[in-house]
């Protein structure tokens, strides 16, 4: 059986021992990847974009934020509502945040860049986008950095940077996401995502492009 959220972080000695202890904290690994999602949501914002290049960014972005957002609601929310003060608020809004994102996202995914409901879209994502960064980044991250120790700050972010390679790469708004649930079916959802990118030559990492 899966740990509950409150055994997050004890579980996170059995994953990283102490004499493997090492890598980025999972602020730097979240903090990298929102920088990474505002740069390709810049150049998607472009008007000046190709559409072919802007097709690409998009589906890029599509795979990046919905693995972003899988490894926040795996890893991130369950250990900020079990040690924040305000953590089970804060995660619960995050999560309906994600849904509606996800959700747009998936419109996005179905809409051709030469469309004129393409960029409202993309609009509405950028608003989104930067409110999450701004919620997780200045103020969830901060306040998870003077609750936990440096030691479980980077065993997280090992966590993170592994369950974000397991994610699916494409949104799934109504799939779990809460764990246990979420911690089974967002690698069964990201395997099944990587064959149809494999079998449809769907380019899903920015070094792609």
């Amino acid at each position: 059986m899966m740990p509950h959220d409150g055994e997050q972080l004890a579980g996170l000695d059995a994953l990283n021992p102490p004499e493997e202890f090492g890598g980025r904290s999972i602020v730097e690994v979240l903090d990298e990847e929102h920088r990474e999602l505002d740069k390709l949501m810049v150049e998607l914002m472009a008007g000046e974009t190709e559409p072919e290049r802007r097709a690409k960014v998009a589906t890029i972005f599509t795979a990046a934020l919905s693995r972003h957002l899988s490894a926040e609601e795996q890893d991130l929310y369950p250990t900020a509502r079990s040690v924040l003060p305000n953590g089970k608020s804060l995660a619960d809004t995050e999560i309906a945040e994600d849904t509606a994102t996800l959700r747009e996202l998936m419109a996005l995914e179905s809409t051709d860049v030469a469309a004129p409901e393409f960029d409202s879209l993309l609009a509405r994502l950028d608003a989104r986008l930067q409110r999450h960064t701004h919620v997780v980044g200045a103020q969830m991250l901060p306040e998870l950095e003077q609750h936990v120790t440096r030691e479980k700050l980077v065993r997280l972010g090992n966590r993170v940077a592994m369950d974000n390679e397991a994610a699916p790469t494409r949104p799934h708004p109504s799939t779990p996401s809460r764990p246990p649930w979420n911690w089974m079916v967002d690698p069964a959802m990201g395997a099944i995502d990587k064959v149809r990118d494999a079998m449809a030559g769907r380019k899903v990492y920015p070094e792609d492009l």
